[in-house]
């Protein structure tokens, strides 16, 4: 009788929980929707101007030339209808960071590092983060990977798509134990950007895989993002 009863209270618990996840979608879709209808007549209004007859996600895509993506010329035109806070946007790629050795290239840290890190500053309104698809795209296409790029190479993208700052940094692997390097570049010199004569950078040695890496990674990520802001006027 008892397990009966258990089983009801399930049944019932099962049955709200499904209306609510329900409502809660229903309600979402409903405020999303007058902006997703807006991001799709920018795009097809942009992708008509430039005879583009298809336009894809590129989440989904399996390869695409960067010089076709109208990512940022969609974002522009959206974004002109929020100039207080365009005007205070910094423009920012993120890069995979360099994998040092193969240990580190095997469990792909440089990916795992880029995605904490761009997770940390993609939450700031202050900044416009390129998309990391496209990131990788733009590596690729240079013939450069994990384990060749340099901050040269980061620098040259990121002028090419117009950043005013990067995110780079190296990685490596020894046991289970990381050490990490991430710094923040100024796009047009390439060097690093100082905040009271100090160089936004840090290294963080031996720090074992798994929730530990991820805190603290997000952590110096956002030292480094905060300090920022605040020599920006925060």
């Amino acid at each position: 009788l008892r397990t009966r009863e258990i089983e009801g209270y399930k049944r019932q618990l099962d049955s709200v929980s499904s209306l609510i996840i329900k409502q809660v979608e229903s309600r979402g879709k409903e405020i999303m929707s007058p902006y997703v209808q807006r991001i799709r007549e920018t795009t097809e209004r942009i992708a008509r101007s430039m005879g583009y007859e298809v336009v894809l996600d590129v989440s989904t895509a399996v390869w695409y030339d960067p010089k076709n993506d109208i990512t940022q010329l969609v974002l522009d035109e959206l974004n002109r209808a929020y100039k207080g806070v365009e005007a205070l946007q910094k423009r920012i790629i993120i890069f995979p960071f360099r994998e040092e050795d193969d240990q580190s290239a095997s469990y792909a840290m440089g990916d795992t590092l880029l995605e904490y890190s761009f997770s940390v500053f993609n939450e700031s309104i202050r900044f416009r983060v390129y998309d990391k698809n496209a990131v990788r795209s733009y590596i690729s296409s240079r013939g450069l990977t994990k384990r060749t790029i340099t901050e040269t190479d980061a620098q040259s993208i990121a002028q090419s798509v117009g950043a005013d700052v990067f995110l780079f940094g190296s990685v490596s692997v020894r046991g289970n134990l990381v050490t990490f390097t991430i710094t923040l570049y100024d796009a047009k010199t390439g060097s690093p950007v100082q905040v009271g004569g100090t160089p936004l950078s840090q290294r963080v040695e031996n720090i074992p895989t798994g929730s530990a890496l991820q805190n603290a990674i997000r952590t110096v990520a956002t030292e480094i993002r905060n300090r920022y802001i605040q020599s920006l006027g925060g």
